[in-house]
This record gives structure tokens, C-alpha cells and sequence, in this order.
């Protein structure tokens, strides 16, 4: 009887498959991605990921440093509050530690500046290797220094074109209540969402921008039009949802009871992999269309060729494009609310 129900339930899933063209393609995106052990490399992405998050901290802490440096009324405020809402010795050395961050913030900048140069290095180069399994290229022959150099440029691109986008979310966000009073929307219904959801839609933008780069440019596929922004697009969507899935988690989880101080590390952690994992099915995805599309991109991948010529497309160009997309929105903004003044 159990026989029978496997069965039925083995054919009716092979027709679904047969009748609609996604699930089939969905279900061997994630074939092809299991058969390249992308599990492993995610693993591997989320490792460097974490580490990368230290040296970061540290870089921030030196920009801190120098900005309380150059405020002093700023430097007295935080005293303030700290003595204010902390006191006692505990207080006392937090302020303390302050003063010591200030003290020595170039040093503790340059910590973090190598720190984070470092991990990214190991970072860009995991990731590059991983995309390439997804793709099933094998990794091109350079030598040593020029294949760092070239990692440390995709590094800063993407540092550069993830610092935009990131802005321009929270820039739309921050601007919203301000446009809404401007033009008199407060008291309309869905206005405030309307003028949210644009601000989402530009950090999309951005992410589309960065993520079609990145797993269809980088590994140098040839990929048509299509493909590429269906990819762009999935991979957006995606990492928008984890993102305020992510947001809402950690902050639930720096509250527990149970795990403490860890619960948040735990949750960063599971959210780096959680990330690392769909960008790869993204990669996936994408070279499974790119086979079905193409028979001959379905044959034995040769080995990449380190002559060919780079994409027109680069880090730079995408910190380019996305910061030219923030700063029409920021027009349109600015336009709005000096008409509405006048």
C-alpha cells in the first residue's frame, strides 16, 4: 500500500514538472546546485563573512573616534549620558573607555583597515571559486599578485556599491515623513506606505545592479539579456525579504534570556549563511537557464580564458549607476518639498 502511495505520488509530481516550465526549472537549480557542493562553498563565504565583521567593527569604532575628536560638544553629550543613565563604576569606565577609543582611534583604524582587507581577500576569492563550481568553470590560471589585485577591486567596488545602496534605503526611509508632511499627505490613507514602498524600490534598483554583476558578470558567462535580469531580479527580491527577515530576527534575538550576549552573534551568523546559500542557488539558477537556453552550454564547461576581455561592466560602473540612481531620487525629493514650500 505505502509502494503504491510513493508511486502515485512520484508520478503525479514527475507530471507537474512536465506541465509547468519554473517548477522544472526550480527543481534542477537546486539539483545543480547540490551536485557542485555549493553547500560547502556557502559554508566557506559565511566563514570569511564573519570574520570580515570584526575588523569592520573596529574601522568603525576609529570613525567614531575621529568624529568625536573634531566635536567636542558631541564627546560632552555622550559623557553625559553615560554618567546620566550608567553610574557608578560601571559608567565610569565606559567613559573611560571612550576616551581611550579617541586616544587611540588611528591605530585601532588601521587594525581594522588591514583586518578587513585581509578577510575580503579571502572572501572575494571563496566567492569567486564558488560561483564558478555553480557555473561548472574551473578557476582561471593568474598569477598570484595580479589575482589579488583583481579580488581587491571587486572588494572595493562592492564595498562601495553596497555603502550606496544601503544609503539610499535609509536615506528613502528617513525622507518619507518629511515629504508626507510637505505635501500634506499626513492625514491621506497608505500615503506614508506608498512613499516607503519608492524608497524600497530604489535600494532594489541597486541591488539588481550589484547582484547581476556579480553572479553573471563575474564568473564571465555569456548570458542573454533575459536570464541576466530575471536573475537580477530574483536575487534582489530575495535578499530584500532576508533582509528585513534578518533585521526582525537579530533584534528578537538580542533579547534572549536563554543565549544572552551569543543570541545575536547566533542569528547574524545564520543569517550570513542563510544569504550565502540563496545568492549561490541565484548563480544556480541563473546557469541552469543558461543551459536549457543554449545545448551547447549543457557540454563539459572548459577552462576559463584569462585573455578574454573584461565585461563593460565593473565595480566601478555599478557604485556609478547606483549612486545616479540615488541621487535622482534625491532631486525628485528636494523638488517636491521646495514646491510645496513655495
Amino acid at each position: 500500500m505505502l509502494s503504491q502511495v510513493r508511486a502515485a505520488a512520484s508520478s503525479r509530481w514527475r507530471r507537474a514538472r512536465l506541465e509547468h516550465d519554473w517548477l522544472d526549472h526550480i527543481v534542477r537549480a537546486w539539483g545543480r546546485f547540490q551536485d557542485n557542493n555549493a553547500s560547502q562553498f556557502a559554508g566557506a563565504i559565511t566563514y570569511f563573512s564573519f570574520l570580515a565583521l570584526f575588523p569592520l567593527l573596529l574601522l568603525a569604532a576609529s570613525i567614531l573616534g575621529f568624529v568625536l575628536k573634531s566635536n567636542p560638544h558631541l564627546l560632552h553629550k555622550l559623557i553625559d549620558q553615560i554618567s546620566t543613565n550608567i553610574p557608578g563604576t560601571l559608567g565610569s569606565q565606559l567613559a573611560s573607555s571612550v576616551q581611550t577609543l579617541i586616544n587611540s582611534r588611528t591605530g585601532v583604524g588601521i587594525v581594522g583597515l588591514v583586518g578587513l582587507v585581509v578577510t575580503g581577500l579571502g572572501w572575494i576569492g571563496n566567492l569567486r571559486a564558488a560561483i564558478d563550481a555553480v557555473w561548472g568553470r574551473k578557476p582561471a590560471k593568474v598569477n598570484f599578485l595580479k589575482s589579488r589585485v583583481a579580488n581587491l577591486l571587486v572588494l572595493a567596488g562592492l564595498g562601495v556599491g553596497i555603502l550606496i545602496s544601503v544609503a539610499l534605503a535609509t536615506v528613502g526611509t528617513a525622507l518619507t515623513h518629511q515629504l508626507v508632511r510637505s505635501v500634506g499627505w499626513q492625514h491621506v490613507s497608505g500615503s506614508e506606505i506608498v512613499v516607503k514602498l519608492a524608497a524600497i524600490g530604489v535600494g532594489l534598483l541597486g541591488d539588481m545592479v550589484i547582484f547581476g554583476w556579480l553572479l553573471v558578470r563575474l564568473p564571465r558567462a555569456d548570458v542573454n539579456r533575459a536570464v541576466a535580469l530575471r536573475t537580477a531580479v530574483l536575487a534582489a527580491v530575495g535578499f530584500e525579504a532576508l533582509k528585513i527577515l534578518g533585521t526582525f530576527t537579530i533584534a528578537r534575538s538580542a533579547h534572549s534570556a536563554t543565549l544572552g550576549p551569543f543570541a545575536g552573534l547566533l542569528a547574524v551568523l545564520i543569517w550570513i549563511q542563510l544569504v550565502a546559500r540563496y545568492l549561490l542557488y541565484c548563480a544556480a539558477w541563473a546557469a541552469t537557464a543558461t543551459a536549457a537556453a543554449s545545448p551547447a552550454a549543457a557540454l563539459p564547461p572548459v577552462t576559463l580564458d584569462v585573455a578574454q576581455p573584461a565585461s563593460t561592466v565593473t565595480p566601478t560602473a555599478v557604485a556609478v549607476s547606483i549612486f545616479g540612481a540615488g541621487a535622482a531620487f534625491g532631486a525628485g525629493v528636494l523638488s517636491l518639498v521646495r514646491r510645496e514650500r513655495r
